[in-house]
């Protein structure tokens, strides 16, 4: 095991998302503002919830926490905040890490239509996407 969190279902996920932030910055600052604050509070606070219930808050925190550490100094404080409630996404919800290879698209409706995951990580997915169609 080389971090906390490796022995989560979507530990390589994790990982992906870590490295993608701190080497894409800028797509993931243009990615910042396509998700409305409220409904990712939301989101946030009920996925928060599920992880406090469960053994795996510590190993979350860890993740969230190594963020900071792995983006260039100047980062935009926006890009490490959407790099974390992607990493809560993921740590709350084994069933989410498809969305990272889905069309941004996509995500938006499902985000639209209340998937929590969805929204936390539609920042994520707009910025690993760009370029890649």
């Amino acid at each position: 095991m080389t971090n906390e969190w490796d022995d989560l279902p979507n530990a390589k996920h994790i990982d992906r998302v870590l490295t993608h932030a701190a080497v894409f910055t800028d797509r993931w600052l243009r990615s910042a503002y396509n998700v409305p604050v409220n409904t990712r509070v939301d989101a946030l606070n009920e996925f928060r919830t599920q992880l406090f219930a469960s053994a795996r808050e510590q190993q979350c925190s860890t993740a969230r926490a190594v963020v900071t550490g792995n983006l260039p100094p100047g980062t935009p404080h926006k890009v490490g905040e959407f790099a974390r409630t992607a990493i809560t996404a993921l740590a709350a919800d084994d069933d989410c890490a498809y969305m990272l290879d889905t069309p941004p698209t996509v995500v938006r409706l499902l985000a639209g239509a209340g998937n929590n995951a969805a929204v936390l990580l539609l920042p994520a997915v707009i910025a690993m996407y760009e370029g890649e169609s």
